[in-house]
């Protein structure tokens, strides 16, 4: 599955940005991929670098850094936090948590 998504992020992304999407290809670079990927090698290093300094459990820090990756995630792009909000509100038992 992994070679999968390597060979579907490495070629998938070129063809259509080529024939399809000529003039967005930079945009999605900079703002859709490199930032999210800056952001999480930042957090699973950090996390590793956090488990060797100190006798904790992996997932302990995987789990911190996950939570701080979705803060980040939910703060800087508007469309990822829109789009969890209008998930949230599908179900009939969070219908109580609405403000009228």
């Amino acid at each position: 599955m992994g070679l999968f998504n390597i060979t579907y992020y490495l070629i998938v992304p070129q063809v259509m940005h080529r024939y399809i999407l000529q003039k967005e290809k930079l945009d999605w670079i900079f703002k859709d991929t490199l930032s999210f990927m800056f952001i999480s090698f930042s957090i699973f290093g950090l996390s590793y670098w956090l488990k060797s300094n100190f006798n904790y459990s992996f997932i302990i820090f995987l789990c911190l850094g996950g939570m701080f990756y979705l803060v980040i995630c939910l703060t800087v792009y508007p469309l990822f936090f829109f789009l969890l909000k209008d998930f949230m509100f599908a179900f009939p038992w969070i219908e109580k948590f609405k403000k009228p």
